[in-house]
């Protein structure tokens, strides 16, 4: 082999690699990069790869440690010579700084890096660099959540990474992309990044870009209340990293499967879950994964009034944030030590939790989630209060929190917070003798819920709304009667409400109930012609009438309905099911047997899933030639993997 050859070979060797640290695949970094130590490089090859060692370092949780090492090679004679390696340098320091809290340090450095691209002279290596820098900005916007800026300098990493051909770069930027929309209740376009970011890692074979991408699919649904297929998805990215051996992300999905199972209202199945998480992180040395399972541990005790437990999971929550001086540990310890008090039966107990809640809110460290949280607890805790002395006062401070919960969540477009603040507002609105107000408030809140795909919360608004037009006369009297503080407070049950905010279950347990597949069909419309048909049972266990009575629906349907196209139509027979669906031409039907809370899920998935394939699509729509060995394949295993699980 010549010398270009070795050196070209070398380059590819590198690149893998550096995709590897990309989608979080560290160990299968280090065995790359292993490798390419055997053989004979040059300085600055060598030089390279202990710079992307440190890379892997802050993948691996060594933060402190990464930022002294990238220091000392920052004087490295070759480093000082070499402008690009310098800024590779400042990158990755920024990123470690990034991960112990000091987002201001983090944010000039990425700056610095920037404004000194004009030293690099090469221009495929400037537009690479920038395309790093761009992406560890809108890290930072992200954390910061500052949206627009954060997808600003993402979606600009993307076009410079496309531009030099280096698309495997995108994963992340997607992903990071895909979680600002979820964020903001963009749930649609969320799972448009998510669904690009889990074909790239499928096609470059990047495992931990396929776990992750799962994960934030997984974590879409959840966030509709579709947690049979939120779980669906956590079960898939499990078990592709028990097959790949990464046990801290092994650790990532049982925390994921166990958060689940707790909505669903399986306590002891989560805690379970969480034990070998917390068991996986402290293997693998990761304090802030240990932490946070602790956390949730410690939380899913407290929900279950399971005290021993609670106190047990707490202690040794204290004691990593005593040993780590990290801020999110701290912050995680500091809350789970004030819902812990507030538990209590003392005043002296309570007056100490919301002391404790208050300077959590007041934090500018606290990060969103926890504040929001912090401030849900703190009007819980005030709302006993109020039970106790029917102060007016302290009902201008539940007030005051709320309208604090819903600017928050304006301001960041977090939907389920604004909605939770509305249900509580509207209970504020009946004590305060505004049923009619109350009432505009729920549907306000409704409204935003179907208009964001936020199923869970769509059923309890309803049920609110029905208590408000039960009650109507009720608080017509109470009106007219100028009740009193204490009648209006036990007849608008706000601390129910409250409650019901703060515990995990928001779904009944009916929802869990699975069905039967049976058949699914896709028809081209005008041709009425079946162009894919998937039978999931035996020919001999098919009930031949129920499939008679279907087909006939499916010709009634094609005859009428015709010009109809994005409306889901259910029929049932007995105990079979039959929903279709029609989309560009297309007429989607599955059958089931049995009841089914995502079943319509599950053929929208399916339907998103093949218009991103568009050989695929397109061949279901025009017939035109036969679909490849691959295609066949692909629409096979993902048939079997939405509708049954199996392949998954």
């Amino acid at each position: 082999m010549s010398r270009e050859d070795f050196h070209e070979c070398m380059e590819e060797r590198f690149e893998r690699a550096h995709d590897l640290v990309y989608y979080g695949d560290p160990y299968e970094a280090i065995k790359e990069l292993d490798e390419l130590e055997e053989k004979e490089l040059e300085k600055k090859d060598i030089l390279k790869i202990s710079i992307l060692r440190e890379k892997i370092a802050i993948k691996l949780g060594k933060f402190k440690k990464t930022i002294k090492q990238l220091e000392k090679l920052e004087t490295h004679p070759l480093v000082t010579q070499n402008p690009d390696l310098r800024l590779e340098i400042i990158t990755n320091r920024a990123r470690a700084l990034l991960k112990i809290g000091q987002v201001d340090s983090a944010l000039l450095e990425l700056k610095r890096a920037l404004e000194d691209l004009v030293e690099i002279s090469c221009s495929r290596t400037k537009q690479l660099l920038e395309a790093e820098i761009l992406f560890g900005l809108g890290l930072v916007y992200y954390i910061a959540r500052e949206w627009n800026q954060s997808v600003n300098h993402l979606e600009e990493s993307l076009r410079l990474h496309k531009d030099i051909g280096k698309e495997n770069r995108t994963g992340p930027a997607l992903n990071i992309l895909g979680i600002v929309y979820m964020m903001q209740g963009n749930l649609e376009r969320a799972l448009d990044y998510f669904h690009e970011c889990l074909m790239i890692s499928e096609r470059i074979d990047a495992s931990g870009g396929v776990s992750t991408a799962l994960n934030n699919i997984a974590e879409v649904h959840r966030l509709r209340g579709d947690l049979p297929f939120a779980l669906h998805y956590f079960e898939q990215g499990l078990e592709l990293n028990k097959m790949q051996g990464r046990k801290i992300k092994q650790s990532v999905s049982l925390m994921n499967i166990a958060s689940v199972m707790a909505d669903l209202g399986k306590p002891d199945e989560a805690l379970e879950l969480y034990k070998e998480a917390t068991s996986l992180a402290e293997e693998c040395h990761d304090p802030q994964k240990t932490a946070f399972s602790l956390y949730e541990m410690t939380i899913l005790a407290i929900e279950n009034n399971w005290k021993e437990k609670a106190i047990k999971y707490l202690d040794k929550l204290k004691k990593l944030a005593e040993e780590y001086d990290m801020q999110d540990i701290i912050s995680q310890a500091s809350l789970a030590s004030a819902i812990m008090l507030k538990q209590s039966s003392r005043i002296v107990d309570h007056a100490r939790s919301q002391e404790m809640l208050e300077r959590i809110i007041r934090d500018e460290k606290t990060i969103y989630e926890r504040k929001i949280y912090a401030m849900f607890h703190l009007c819980d805790l005030l709302l006993l209060e109020l039970k106790v002395s029917q102060s007016s006062e302290v009902l201008k401070e539940i007030i005051e929190i709320v309208s604090k919960l819903k600017r928050l969540a304006h301001e960041q477009n977090a939907y389920p917070t604004l909605l939770k603040a509305k249900i509580i507002e509207a209970k504020i609105h009946l004590i305060e003798l505004k049923p009619e107000l109350a009432k505009t408030t729920l549907e306000k809140a409704r409204e935003i819920a179907e208009n964001h795909g936020l199923t869970k919360y769509i059923d309890i608004i309803r049920e609110e709304e029905k208590v408000v037009d039960n009650q109507m006369s009720r608080w017509t009297l109470l009106k007219s009667n100028d009740a009193t503080l204490e009648e209006r407070i036990r007849l608008a049950n706000i601390d129910d409400a409250v409650t019901m905010m703060l515990r995990r279950q928001l779904v009944d347990m009916a929802d869990m109930e699975t069905e039967d597949p049976v058949m699914l069909l896709i028809i081209a419309v005008e041709r009425g012609l079946s162009v894919y048909t998937k039978k999931f049972i035996p020919e001999d266990k098919t009930n031949e009438m129920v499939v008679g009575a279907f087909i006939t629906a499916i010709n009634s349907f094609l005859q009428e309905s015709l010009e109809v196209s994005g409306i889901v139509e259910r029929i049932k027979h007995s105990d079979y099911t039959l929903i279709m669906k029609q989309v560009e031409g297309l007429l989607f039907c599955y059958m089931f047997k049995g009841d089914s809370y995502s079943s319509t899920q599950k053929l929208n998935t399916f339907i998103e899933f093949l218009k991103r394939y568009q050989q695929i699509w397109q061949y279901l729509v025009t017939a035109s030639k036969e679909l490849d060995k691959d295609s066949i394949q692909i629409l096979e295993q993902k048939t079997n993997s939405v509708f049954t699980g199996v392949g998954a």
